[in-house]
């Protein structure tokens, strides 16, 4: 870090007066261009009643006049110092006097008038802050304005915050489905996706339509219209179930879901043999339970075999029931009598009871 003697430009007289300002200044960094600096940047520091300027770390009323000094303009300074174009870089004492003589100009001065009166004009219409906002797209924010935001964020509890955000995201879906709505010609989007699905679209192919991403309509649908989203899901359902009607009603069934109910549920199919009898495949018999809130077995064929050869096995022994204990063991129990299997003891499982029944 590098130091500089600064003394105040001007004449003998006033550098006696102003003795203040002869002081060791710290370079605080370098810019790009190899200009120093000698204040922070995104600060502007006040010394009482002055303004420290970056460019030479000299205290000043007004450091917006002093500018020209240096070649600078204020627009180039807050720039290169991360400061907002608005900030005022004069002390307070100043600005007070400033305001004192604008506020008589404001009254004798027609010109003064006129142009406050537009400028009024201009705020109550709202042209202000459109002009504003057009002059300050793809500029990036001065690091002055980030950490005011960062500030003010500081200060908000992290579930406001969220809340907010939320809020606002659904704002924005709502008008996204407006202006989709709008421009294919149907009051609202769930008029137009339950028509355009009726035509054999999907919710795929209708994002593509409207200029969105592909998933946009499958995260966002049941948000922005409930009601439309269950309509599209009992249409694509009922689209989707039309090529198993032709097999189901040679089979005796009137729907997929009482199918897939007595087969899987009752009889204890598994998928494979639902998808041969049927001629489909496994990842459409899959999605069909999926679809109806049909919830799947897993190795249902094989689970009831074993669930009926216990049986069997405990019947030959004479046996109401065969259960399966916490460690594993199965031990069987019937009315009045007790297991011949003591707790301690190694229980030979279902296989071991089949051999030996085999072998007497």
């Amino acid at each position: 870090m590098s130091v500089e003697m600064l003394s105040p430009a001007g004449e003998p007289g006033r550098q006696a007066a102003r003795k203040h300002d002869r002081a060791l200044r710290t370079v605080l960094g370098v810019l790009h261009d190899g200009t120093a600096f000698y204040a922070p940047i995104g600060e502007v520091i006040t010394d009482g009643t002055r303004v420290i300027c970056h460019l030479c770390g000299r205290s000043l009323r007004s450091v917006t006049a002093h500018l020209r000094a240096h070649g600078w303009t204020k627009v180039a300074y807050c720039e290169a110092f991360g400061l907002e174009r608005g900030e005022s870089l004069e002390g307070p004492e100043t600005r007070k006097r400033r305001s004192a003589a604008f506020s008589a100009r404001l009254i004798f001065d027609p010109a003064v008038r006129d142009g406050s009166a537009a400028g009024r004009e201009l705020a109550r219409t709202g042209a202000l802050t459109r002009a504003a906002v057009a002059a300050a797209t793809g500029r990036p924010f001065p690091e002055q304005r980030r950490r005011k935001a960062a500030q003010a964020l500081a200060a908000i509890p992290p579930e406001v915050i969220a809340r907010t955000n939320s809020d606002g995201a659904a704002c924005r879906r709502g008008q996204v489905a407006e202006a989709i709505a709008r421009q294919a010609g149907y009051p609202d989007l769930g008029s137009l996706v339950l028509a355009r699905i009726a035509d054999g679209a999907s919710l795929t192919v209708i994002s593509r339509e409207a200029g969105l991403h592909k998933d946009w309509l499958s995260r966002h649908l049941a948000d922005v219209d409930p009601a439309a989203a269950d309509a599209a899901r009992q249409l694509r359902a009922d689209r989707m179930d039309a090529r198993w009607v032709p097999v189901l009603s040679g089979l005796g069934f009137a729907d997929v879901a009482s199918y897939l109910r007595e087969r899987h549920l009752m009889r204890h199919w598994s998928v494979n043999a639902i998808a041969t009898e049927i001629g489909f495949s496994n990842h459409t018999v899959n999605a069909a339970f999926r679809r109806h809130g049909l919830a799947q077995v897993s190795h249902a064929s094989k689970r009831h075999a074993a669930r009926q050869r216990a049986e069997q096995v405990a019947a030959r022994l004479g046996y109401r029931v065969l259960r399966t204990t916490s460690a594993g063991e199965e031990r069987m129990a019937g009315p009045g009598r007790q297991s011949p299997l003591s707790p301690g003891s190694r229980s030979p499982g279902c296989a071991g009871m089949r051999r030996n029944l085999e072998g007497r």
